[in-house]
């Protein structure tokens, strides 16, 4: 997607660098946020404009409207995506997607029945098992939105979702 993000620089930043340390300033700044509409910004593919810079009157500041293209990632519902489990108990699983976490309830895989001793899920069917580092493709059926990350919910609960071999 493509994106403005105003930069400000200091007066002693403006020298030969300053393209360069304009640049490294907006992906400081933008790599990482995350916006209910946009999602997560990824990665900074690239610097499309640097505008001219105006002069703030009351600090002699500068800043420089900054044109780039990122890497996005968003979550929606009915989205399947594929992730590894990074904490599981009696009652689900916490999947990690890169930067968002997503909470399947043991109800939302039900032909699996939890370890306590051993700390893992197992299939009442076949020798499947889900355990600490397992990658798992599911269904996201939640989302919410608060203080400033996104809270997913998911289900494997669907054919070809589940563990992945």
């Amino acid at each position: 997607m493509s994106f403005e993000q105003p930069i400000i620089m200091t007066p002693n930043l403006l020298g030969p660098e300053l393209q360069s340390l304009i640049r490294a300033k907006l992906i400081d700044k933008v790599q990482g946020m995350v916006t209910e509409k946009f999602g997560y910004v990824i990665c900074v593919l690239r610097v499309e404009d640097i505008g001219s810079g105006k002069i703030l009157d009351t600090t002699a500041d500068v800043i420089f409207s900054v044109k780039y293209r990122a890497v996005v990632m968003k979550p929606f519902i009915g989205e399947v995506m594929d992730g590894f489990v990074i904490k599981l108990d009696k009652y689900g699983v916490h999947v990690s997607v890169g930067p968002i976490i997503v909470f399947i309830s043991n109800q939302n895989f039900p032909f699996y029945e939890y370890d306590e001793n051993n700390n893992h899920y197992y299939s009442k069917h076949d020798a499947a098992k889900i355990m600490l580092d397992s990658n798992v493709r599911f269904k996201i059926t939640g989302i919410t939105f608060e203080d400033n990350e996104f809270r997913l919910i998911g289900t494997m609960n669907e054919d070809y979702l589940g563990v992945l071999q």
